[in-house]
């Protein structure tokens, strides 16, 4: 009887596809840095995305996306979180530590999964660290980004979001900033990465963005920027905001984002 059962569950790959992709915790070190990480295995396959979630860290939606990838036989990594990430501080140069420490994460990555087909999907500021990214390795020759953008002085410094307007508000008060352009020219000099100005070989990856046409977040202005300069494949333009438009891409765009990575 138990042979017998064996079989059939041998015989059914959805089952097993099924339980194949769910997340596995998987912690990356190097020397003293870590990287957190949620894994789904997608047995036999080499390509393999890494997922970079929006602010709030990993959520539904990111494992959501990570096993329709793993299911179509996609790997995925969400990328969870890295050292010192949760780091806050009034002063500028905690944005040169953010997006370093972003950075060194993904090429701990990158160099720990180099024997796969490597892509990267971000949402947000998951995705501004994955432009970069796409735009500094080599090894990534696939990304889309969702209600992401480029200038990212700007996004800092025109932002609704309430971190961001609380730590520009204090700011201001702090360094006697006297207006909106002195605060991003100062922001300027300290973001270490700008997806803008870095220069890569744009004919050798594929990029898509799923833009927001009513985004005070991610300003519209700087998606419609990244976009411009990378003349992106647009798998969706959404008249909704910011958080709207990253639930409207899930629900209906899910497969599309699994046929893009394909």
């Amino acid at each position: 009887m138990k042979k017998y059962i064996l079989l059939i569950l041998a015989s059914v790959p959805f089952l097993n596809s099924s339980l194949a992709c769910e997340g596995v915790e998987r912690v990356i070190t190097d020397n003293d840095f870590k990287v957190d990480t949620l894994e789904f295995t997608a047995e036999g396959s080499k390509k393999l995305v890494f997922i970079l979630p929006p602010t709030g860290g990993i959520n539904i939606i990111d494992k959501s996306y990570a096993k329709a990838l793993c299911k179509s036989n996609i790997n995925a990594v969400i990328v969870k979180n890295w050292t010192d990430d949760d780091e806050h501080s009034l002063e500028l140069e905690i944005h040169t530590r953010f997006y370093n420490r972003a950075q060194r994460a993904m090429g701990i990555l990158i160099k720990k999964y180099h024997n796969f087909e490597l892509g990267v999907l971000g949402t947000s500021v998951g995705g501004l660290h994955a432009s970069i990214s796409l735009a500094r390795f080599d090894q990534l020759k696939i990304g889309l980004f969702i209600v992401s953008g480029g200038n990212i002085a700007s996004i800092i410094t025109d932002s609704n979001q309430k971190v961001l307007v609380d730590a520009k508000k204090k700011r201001f008060a702090f360094f006697n900033f006297k207006s909106d352009r002195e605060y991003q020219n100062a922001l300027e000099k300290v973001i270490p990465y700008e997806p803008l100005r870095i220069k890569f070989d744009r004919v050798q990856k594929k990029i898509g963005m799923i833009i927001s046409t009513n985004d005070d977040t991610v300003p519209t202005k700087n998606q419609l920027e990244l976009q411009e300069k990378w003349n992106p494949i647009i798998l969706s333009s959404s008249g909704l905001g910011h958080k709207a438009t990253v639930v409207k891409t899930w629900l209906f765009l899910k497969s599309d984002i699994v046929e893009f990575f394909h």
